[in-house]
């Protein structure tokens, strides 16, 4: 699993080439449903924000 500490960045990766982010996804969990939305980083929106029920198995 990758861990992205910074906004856009890669900290202290040498020999790599840097990757710039393209979208930002914002993801807010409740108890009953998720809420994702996803824009680009210069602000367009890609996907409007939805909804995912979460399920009790």
């Amino acid at each position: 699993m990758k861990i992205c500490r910074g906004v856009g960045t890669n900290h202290n990766l040498k020999n790599r080439k840097e990757k710039k982010m393209k979208y930002v996804v914002g993801i807010d969990i409740s108890k009953g449903k998720s809420t994702i939305a996803i824009i680009s980083v210069v602000g367009e929106v890609i996907e409007e924000p939805f909804e995912i029920n979460h399920l009790i198995s």
